[in-house]
């Protein structure tokens, strides 16, 4: 899915905004198109979109595939520097989101731990079949296959 302000799809940026409004913007769309059980996958950011899906709706989805899933493994700064690179070009393009408001957003996203939506031990208790296929770089550690196969 195209999320907010990604991609083509633009959308006011709140100081509220976080992890759990984008789950609930991807299952107010498989609402609207009456898609009751799908399959999930999802690449880098779409590790953590996942993990939050499976563990407040698992009764929606049959199966996941993550591929290279974002995480922490004391790599925290480089999220923060690259989405304050990300902010820097959001300020200068719409008209809204403010420093202030822009710093609130990004430690609502990233200031989470393992998978940022999920701890190690929430995605030990998923019980929908699960493939993680691993990263092997800074954004994208190897940890998170690791430490659940």
């Amino acid at each position: 899915m195209d999320q907010r302000n990604a991609g083509t799809s633009a959308a006011p940026i709140t100081e509220n905004d976080n992890w759990d409004v984008y789950k609930e913007d991807q299952i107010s769309l498989l609402d609207h198109l009456e898609v009751e059980n799908c399959h999930l996958i999802g690449m880098c950011i779409g590790g953590p979109f996942i993990a939050n899906l499976l563990k407040t709706y698992p009764e929606r989805f049959k199966s996941a595939v993550m591929l290279q899933p974002v995480g922490i493994d004391q790599n925290r700064q480089a999220f923060y520097d690259m989405f304050d690179d990300w902010a820097k070009e959001i300020i200068n393009e719409q008209s809204g989101p403010t420093t202030e408001t822009m710093k609130k957003f990004k430690h609502n996203m990233w200031d989470g731990d393992f998978l940022l939506t999920a701890t190690e031990q929430e995605v030990s208790r998923i019980k929908t079949p699960l493939l993680i296929l691993m990263g092997n770089d800074l954004y994208h550690p190897t940890v998170h296959v690791k430490k659940n196969c």
